[in-house]
């Protein structure tokens, strides 16, 4: 892990600038007020020497008032080319997409999944900091068009945290 410490210049820089700083072969975003589960990286590994662009994996959503898990599988899905443009669409056509049910709530986080460092440098993908909304879902689209191979794995990793009247 790569700790950085700047000037606060929003989400998209923030992540611009850890996404430079990397140096391992596989990049992961976490937002401030979230968290990882301790094995995060050992539930990761075991699939990071594969053929894989991206890594997806369970998560949860965590307020005062509630929990509720995103478990879209009980059992690793391959994701081949044709899905993830599924996805692409998916994203696209936010509320009326759902052609790929199984990944439904995994459609613009960037935190939902790994990236493989050389994917997204080879096709120049990161965050957008002159977008004022969505920019998690424009990362997203871009991966997605350029993607050939994904998994989702069953294990729940990610805790997002909301908060009452604050978008996390």
């Amino acid at each position: 892990f790569i700790v950085i410490h700047q000037q606060n210049s929003g989400i998209a820089v923030a992540r611009n600038v850890g996404q430079a700083a990397a140096t391992g072969e596989w990049i992961g975003f976490v937002d401030s007020d979230d968290w990882i589960e301790q094995d995060y990286v050992e539930k990761l590994l075991p699939y990071m020497d594969q053929e894989y662009e991206l890594i997806f994996f369970q998560y949860d959503e965590r307020s005062v008032k509630y929990t509720k898990a995103y478990r879209s599988t009980k059992d690793i899905q391959i994701l081949d080319r044709k899905s993830l443009e599924l996805l692409e669409q998916d994203s696209i056509d936010t509320g009326i997409g759902n052609r790929m049910p199984l990944l439904k709530s995994y459609r613009g986080q960037v935190w939902t999944k790994i990236y493989k460092k050389d994917f997204l440098d080879k096709y120049s993908l990161s965050a957008k900091p002159k977008l004022r909304r969505s920019q998690d879902v424009m990362f997203s689209l871009e991966v997605y068009h350029y993607a050939v191979k994904g998994i989702m794995i069953p294990e729940l990793l990610y805790h997002y945290r909301i908060k009452d009247n604050y978008i996390s």
